[in-house]
Parts: C-alpha cells; structure tokens; sequence
C-alpha cells in the first residue's frame, strides 16, 4: 500500500467553525473524531503474515452524555481499492474472532473524545481489504441518529510476505543475543521480569494533595527541577553534526541481515510494559524498515555469522543520527543546530517512533520540538539522563484537503504559547490568567473543538503517552485507566498539571514530560 499522509479535514463531526454543536437535540451522538481520517492502520507498510493494528477514536458531538458502547471492527476483502459494496467478503469480525475488552469504549460526556482504540488483527494473505468499523454498534441509540456517520472504512493493500529471510531457525524476531543472556524475565511466576526497587513504596503512604503520590515518588519527581522549566538539558557539542545525514546505518553497507527481520512478537506491546531486549528487537526491526538510522560511532548495528544481533545489547544506549524517525524531524529548542538524539534507553526510542508516526499519519507533523531526550541537568541516575523521558514542546505540520477551508495550511503550535499562557476557568465559572498557586482541582483548559488544532494535537498527545508511558504507574504492567488531562493526571506532566508543588504544574507550563519507568534509576531494569 502507498505511504500516503492523510489529516485532519476539520474540527470533530458535528461541530461548525466557531466550535459551536450543530445539533441541540438532548441525546449523545456518537461520531468519529477525524471523519476524513476515522480509521487508520498503524503501519504504512504491511506484509502477508505482520500483525499490525486498526486504529480510530470516537467523539459525542451530542448534548448529553453516553454511557459505555462497544465498536465493531469487520475485514473484508475486496478485489482492488476501494472496492465495490456488492463485492465484499468478511474474513473478520470483531464480534466473533476479536477481544471484547479492545472494543469497549468508556461512558464519553457531551462533546468529549474518547480514547484511541487500537485492536491488534492479522496476519492475512496479501491483498486488499477494507477495515470497516462501526461505532456504537447494536446500542439502542444508535438506531436514533443517522447512522452515516457511525460507519466508515479504510481500504489498504497488504503485501506478499517478505521470503528472503536469513535469520536463525527459531528465532522469532531475527534478532538473538548470545552476548547478554544475563538479562531474563525475572524468577519463576514474576509476570513482569521487574523490579524497581527505586520505586517500591508508589501507591502507599501519604499521598501529595490528593493526587496518588507517595512521599517516595514526591522526592523523585522534586528532581525534575533540575532540568525544568528554564535549566534546559546539557548537550554534547559533538551532537552538532552538519555531517550527520551521511553517518547513520547508510554510514557503511546496509547489512544484508537486515532483509531477514521479521515483525517481533511484542511488536505492538506498550512500550512502558516491553522489556529491554523486546524493545531492542523492535528498535532492529524498524532500522531494517527504514524508519531511522543509528550513529555508528556511538551505537553501531552490528551481527555474527547467523545474524544473530551482537550489537546494540538490549543494555544500550543508542543515537539517531539524523535526528529523523519515521519522516519527522525531532528539533531540540535549546539548540536547533543538533542533529542527532543521543543516550536513548531502546524502550524510548520505541516511544519516539510512536508518538512520529501517529502525529505524522493523523496531523501532518513534520517536525516535533523538544526541550530534552537523553539529557538533563539533574541527577545522572534520573529518568532523563537515563534516556527514558521526553519533554515535548509542540509541533509543525501541514493540514491540507479539509472541508473548512480556514484550517488548511501550514501550522506551528508550542506547549507555552499556545497552552501554558492560555486563561483559565475556574469551578465558579470566573476566568483567570492562570490556576492560583494553591490550587489542586484542574481540568483541561483546552477545547479541541474550539482550540484548534492546538487542543486537539495536545490532547492526542496526552492519550498516547496513557498508553505508551508511566501513566498512573511506573512498574511494567502496573496501569490501569488511562487518566486524564487535569485532577487525574499523575506521571505525565503538563499546564493543567493537578499539583501545585515546584516540582508539578510550574515547572511544566512549556511542555509535556513523559517517560517509561521510574522517575529515579532503575536498579532492576527489565
């Protein structure tokens, strides 16, 4: 299939150019947030035999809240795209083959968006097919609203299966190590592999505010001073390297290794729950797609005889050089001249291709702006200068091809300018520049619908790092809800961030700070 960008054509279903809804009636209406880009692969690229997921996200462009609904995803396969309605075949349906739990939506207030639904499907023969899904399927409301706009579909084209293969027998991912065998699950009926002993203490004790944090997490995160919100990371003036387009993996010849890496098993597995060497696996995977290219003089690509991987170990630190993953640029605001993203633990770089591929394909981003990755200026054992954290300061993009015409066109939005600096309103309706310093009651002060694009991408941007990241929890497999942009939030830190303390809401009115693991050093990594 082509790796065509798609964007956003308009503000969510339902809502007309001054963000106010088109339809009074007193019912939820269930629609697609991005109708011209409602359903979504999470690869460009699918060969026979790849698992890859289907995403999409809901938004009530009615009066009333919603109560809780579940979505129906259908495959069919058709002869070319798009395909013709009267020459459908299902080969799936979330109904009979799929997971009910990935198809359940939460009770969604009035002109709320709800979560990014990404069901996991595959692997099917090549061909085309199209990815049909269905909001609110079989609930009784959605018999009362035109129906037009709960159904859509994406038509895509997957591959034959890459046959060239010459990785080892047995070996799933093509990417072994025999040179780090210390590194295992951790002792029998440990579901984790981990334990952060940095960070035993989360979800006991007193807590900060009403917030969930322990005394222990409160004295990790008071380190974030260090680094915010005006000392901005420390960089090597190596990294400042006009030359670096020409020093990735293309710095030698592409090894042919690289032609035999199949999908890895955890591929689509969150990146806060993978272990080192799965996330090592997943980084060799998408060096062989193309999705970035390592430094070589800091962290080389390297394999044996049966290519096996010797090189990075799943205990690496790595570079990207250039500073280019998935066609997006990463610009550090301290210093735009640096072209490379160094000191990057593997489960990070995951995090970073991520959050590039789903700005890129949902919001024509071509440039995400950062205030630190890998580096900072507090303690050398902290999340960031462990390589496990991201301040993200704001995008550049391109909208094109939407219905509303004002919102075509280049953009560039920034964590302070056009959030941080945003009035406020408070519980009694009154509006203030800012939240008092003591106060703890937080809520998104965004509209999406209204604060557009800005609001929008930011709240994308929050509801991946719920998913990706340390959300309420730093352990592997220790989230459970994603939290929200306000009172609830916890390890993401933002404007709107609950706690009022140096460390929370102050330090963050310029970025979004999101990290996978323990604030502190992890003395058991996974």
């Amino acid at each position: 299939m082509s790796d065509e960008t798609t964007f956003p054509a308009e503000p969510p279903f339902g809502v007309d150019e001054g963000g106010l809804p088109q339809d009074n009636t007193q019912m939820p209406e269930i629609v697609f947030a991005n109708p011209n880009v409602a359903v979504m692969p999470s690869a460009a690229i699918i060969h026979a035999d790849e698992t890859f997921q289907v995403q999409w996200s809901a938004f009530n462009a009615g009066q009333a809240d919603s109560e809780a609904f579940i979505d129906n995803l259908t495959i069919y396969s058709v002869p070319d795209c798009p395909g013709s309605d009267d020459n459908l075949t299902a080969i799936w349906s979330s109904d009979a083959d799929g997971n009910p739990q990935e198809f359940q939506e939460p009770p969604l207030p009035a002109q709320a968006q709800g979560p990014m639904m990404q069901p996991t499907v595959g692997p099917f023969p090549a061909g085309f097919y199209r990815l049909t899904v269905t909001l609110n399927s079989g609930n009784p409301p959605a018999a009362e609203q035109d129906m037009s706009n709960n159904v859509t579909y994406n038509c895509i084209e997957i591959l034959e299966a890459d046959t060239t293969g010459t990785g080892s027998s047995g070996d799933e991912s093509g990417t072994s190590d025999q040179g780090d065998t210390s590194e295992g699950t951790g002792s029998s009926g440990d579901e984790s592999g981990i334990s952060d002993q940095g960070d035993t203490s989360e979800g006991s004790g007193s807590q900060e505010e009403g917030q969930g944090l322990d005394s222990a997490t409160v004295a990790e995160m008071e380190d974030f001073l260090d680094n915010d919100p005006d000392n901005l990371p420390a960089m090597d003036e190596s990294e400042i390297d006009n030359d670096a387009m020409a020093e990735g993996s293309g710095g030698s010849a592409p090894s042919p290794c690289l032609n035999g890496i199949q999908v890895p098993a955890a591929f689509t597995t969150p990146a806060r729950d993978l272990t080192r060497r799965e996330a090592r696996d997943i980084v060799v995977y998408l060096i062989a797609q193309g999705a970035f290219t390592l430094r070589e003089s800091w962290s080389p690509l390297t394999f044996d005889a049966q290519c096996n991987v010797l090189q990075p170990q799943p205990s690496t630190h790595v570079a990207i050089s250039p500073a280019v993953i998935d066609g997006v640029r990463f610009v550090y605001t301290g210093d735009t001249r640096i072209n490379t993203i160094s000191n990057l633990d593997v489960r990070m770089v995951v995090v970073l291709y991520r959050l590039a591929h789903m700005l890129r394909l949902t919001w024509g981003v071509t440039e995400i702006r950062h205030m630190g990755i890998g580096h900072g200026n507090g303690k050398s054992n902290d999340c960031h200068n462990t390589g496990r954290a991201l301040d993200f300061a704001g995008v550049v993009g391109v909208i094109s091809n939407a219905v509303i015409t004002s919102t075509n066109g280049p953009y560039q939005i920034d964590v302070m300018n056009d959030w941080g600096q945003k009035p406020v309103t408070m519980p009694d309706g009154t509006t203030r520049a800012s939240w008092p310093s003591d106060f703890t009651q937080t809520i998104y002060r965004l509209d999406p619908n209204v604060d557009y694009p800005a609001g929008a991408i930011f709240q994308d941007v929050y509801n991946f790092a719920t998913l990706e990241c340390a959300d309420s929890s730093t352990q592997r497999f220790g989230n459970g809800a994603a939290t929200t942009i306000g009172r609830g939030s916890r390890f993401i830190l933002h404007p709107d961030y609950p706690s009022p303390a140096a460390w929370g809401r102050p330090a963050h009115q310029n970025h979004i700070h999101m990290q996978v693991g323990p604030t502190g050093e992890e003395v058991s990594p996974p």
